[in-house]
């Protein structure tokens, strides 16, 4: 099988990190080969000899890896899950590669966990899918047990490395090896470009929900989503936007998938249907099925199809679950960014690859968004996840959002129905910030002057450690830290997560203003040696000593 270039990339960097370090993190946008990538890697160690063990939570992910495992390595690969047990025919060699549930793996027989069967030392590798899962104590006792033998590595892979809880995946993972998302994809002609219709429904108000771990109350949400004239307005609006394509609604609970469902089979009746928790196994894949062969057009669920669902047919994604979470609102858009099967086949340039998708069945994949009176709530949108691995001010995702808002609101009450360029979003609100800094800026002048300006790094500006540069980890500071850091002229405050923000903060207050540094260096003292508090007080002496 024939690698892409940013996948060989990630092969050779693993294997380059693990002669220092024991376990690597792949971060690669969905839609990009992340089970493909990690397949070539363990290859090289079944052929080495040694064992692989590959780890998901959901049994569509186990068969996902068994069926690519396979493929690449060609090899017999085991299942440990549920009923399924690995290693069960004792007169043959045992598989080279096994694939496991955390769950089954995790799970006690006889006061044993399933994995105590393994023997460490005869795996040489342990892959754990979706990776961002790994914080989590299950998983942790995986990695324990296999970290008992010092020659098993461990490699991680994800869509969406930052979490909303804040947990540090650095604490999981040595080295960050590869960081390829979604706009990289998307310039590169590997996914197909994003656009983003924003709705705006009269009756939507989350203002009053509260947060709850980093995202909105899912109860409270539910409640107010759950309200017929709410899910009504979103369900004809996906109607009339998605013109006929193939569309997946993902909901904030059961009854408002069912409820959705159901007022769009009134409007296009045998065209949609529902999938939850509460569907049985064997409904959920003919209904998978139906939609994948086109028979249903349009698809509601409720937190079941977020991961591990693959369908590059799906051209419009209903978000009809307003959310705070970055990762989840990734996870959701990342069902819709493959382009068509065969269409890059025989393309080796991105201008190559961009023409192909252009001309394709699918050219662009659409988000609908729902928004209303978010009140003190900053919601996520599409351009949060088109910042690329560089990153974007949040100031300019801040100002995005703002201006599809405006739009949404605008188009309210008309029949206009835009389609958004995110990307040409994000330049407009670039350009908009730099010429709004620009005027502030002549305002400001007098005269003429001359200085010099030093770039500086805001962690050794705020005097705390560095964090490492590919690791794509913790939730980004938010305006009010970055308000009062750039009050305090720390420099490029936007490199801060909320944890470091929150850090730099505290070391700047401890340390006297850059006024009161130049007053006690002006009478002959040492500012390094005052906090804040001592230098006011010092300040205040020396005033009262010249009176």
């Amino acid at each position: 099988m024939r690698l892409r270039p940013y996948q060989e990339a990630a092969v050779r960097a693993t294997h380059e990190a693990w002669k220092t370090h024991r376990s690597c993190l792949i971060v690669m946008a969905t839609g990009l080969g992340k089970t493909v990538t990690f397949a070539s890697i363990a290859k090289g160690v079944v052929e080495s000899g040694k064992r692989v063990l590959v780890v998901a939570h959901t049994a569509e992910l186990v068969r996902q890896a068994e069926r690519a495992m396979a493929n690449v390595i060609g090899c017999e690969v085991d299942v440990e899950m549920a009923d399924l047990v690995a290693d069960m025919n004792w007169l043959a060699d045992p598989a080279p590669v096994v694939v496991g549930t955390v769950q089954s793996l995790t799970a006690k027989r006889n006061g044993k966990m399933r994995i105590e069967k393994f023997a460490p030392r005869d795996f040489g590798l342990v892959i754990f899918d979706e990776a961002h899962h790994s914080v989590s104590t299950t998983w942790r006792k995986i990695a324990e047990y296999f970290d008992a033998c010092a020659t098993t590595k461990r490699l991680g892979v994800t869509a969406t490395p930052d979490r909303t809880d804040e947990a540090s995946l650095g604490n999981v993972w040595d080295v960050c090896v590869c960081d390829y998302g979604i706009r990289e994809g998307v310039e590169d002609g590997f996914l197909v470009p994003v656009r983003q219709s924003m709705v705006y429904v009269h009756d939507l108000d989350i203002s009053g929900i509260r947060r709850v771990a980093g995202d909105l109350d899912r109860v409270e949400l539910a409640t107010m989503l759950e309200r017929e004239s709410v899910v009504h307005g979103m369900a004809s609006a996906t109607i009339q936007i998605a013109r006929g394509r193939k569309t997946l609604c993902f909901c904030a609970s059961v009854e408002t998938a069912r409820l959705c469902a159901e007022i769009i089979d009134r409007h296009e009746p045998g065209k949609s249907a529902i999938v939850s928790g509460d569907t049985e196994p064997e409904r959920r894949a003919e209904i998978l099925k139906r939609f994948k062969e086109g028979e249903l057009r349009y698809l509601c669920n409720c937190a079941v199809l977020t991961e591990g669902f693959d369908d590059p047919g799906i051209e419009v994604i209903a978000m009809m679950r307003p959310t705070m979470s970055r990762s989840l609102y990734t996870q959701i858009v990342g069902r819709g960014t493959r382009a068509l099967p065969g269409v890059l086949e025989n393309t080796d340039t991105a201008a190559q690859r961009k023409s192909a998708i252009a001309a394709s069945g699918k050219p662009t994949m659409l988000v609908v968004d729902f928004c209303g009176n978010a009140g003190r709530h900053r919601l996520v949108h599409a351009a949060d996840i088109l910042s690329g691995k560089d990153g974007v001010a949040q100031a300019t995702l801040d100002r995005a959002a703002k201006i599809l808002h405006k739009r949404a609101k605008a188009n309210a009450n008309t029949a206009v129905e835009e389609e958004q360029d995110v990307l040409a979003i994000i330049d407009q609100a670039d350009r908009e910030l730099k010429a709004e800094a620009e005027a502030k800026t002549r305002k400001l002048v007098r005269g003429t002057a001359v200085y010099s300006a030093t770039s500086m790094d805001p962690f050794e500006f705020a005097g705390i450690a560095p964090r490492n540069s590919t690791a794509k980890v913790g939730m980004p500071a938010t305006p009010q830290q970055l308000a009062l850091l750039r009050k305090w002229k720390c420099p490029n405050p936007e490199r801060l997560s909320r944890k470091e923000a929150t850090e730099a903060i505290k070391a700047i207050a401890g340390r006297p203003s850059s006024a009161q540094a130049w007053t006690l260096r002006k009478h002959g003292l040492d500012p390094t040696k005052y906090t804040r508090k001592t230098a006011s007080q010092a300040i205040d002496q020396i005033k009262r000593v010249a009176i």
